[in-house]
């Protein structure tokens, strides 16, 4: 009977861990749950914090890549700088990601007027997109010469 009980047991654990879910403003793997997959298993997550307030497209591309989180006891590398379209899903769930960041000792996305992230997606070489939290829309802008934050994510 031990024997049959410890075989029941082994059998669902990899079950249980198997069935983790997410959803969107849960604090897991290094960060904040902004986006999930249909099965609510994949996703990504933002940092609870800015990587940088001011700096350029290559300065913020390398802080992000650079950066290593240690949360919970676990490390959590390959964070990379989010795309348009996931710094959009980002500003939609703001609140949220706000709340969540203060929660667990971060900070909110500056919200100025003038206060811009930037995004990965490069357009004509020279220019990468922007999102501003302040206006509430996204701007083209020279990676050289401007100077803006940045919020790390990463796939899980």
């Amino acid at each position: 009977m031990k024997n049959l009980r410890m075989i029941f047991v082994l059998l669902f654990i990899p079950v249980n861990i198997l069935a983790q879910t997410y959803s969107v403003g849960d604090f897991a793997k290094g960060g904040i749950v902004f986006s999930v997959d249909e099965s609510s298993k994949h996703g990504l997550v933002c940092v609870k914090f800015d990587q940088m307030q001011f700096g350029d497209w290559h300065e913020a591309v390398e802080k992000c890549k650079s950066l290593t989180i240690f949360e919970g006891g676990k490390t959590y590398k390959k964070w990379r700088l989010p795309t348009k379209e996931e710094i959009d899903l980002m500003f939609q769930n703001r609140k949220v990601i706000d709340s969540i960041a203060i929660a667990y000792g971060g900070s909110a996305f500056d919200k100025e007027l003038g206060s811009y992230y930037w995004s990965s997606t490069e357009e004509a070489g020279t220019g990468a997109w922007l999102y501003s939290f302040g206006f509430g829309y996204p701007t083209l802008m020279s990676k050289e010469s401007n100077s803006f934050g940045a919020r790390a994510v990463r796939s899980f």
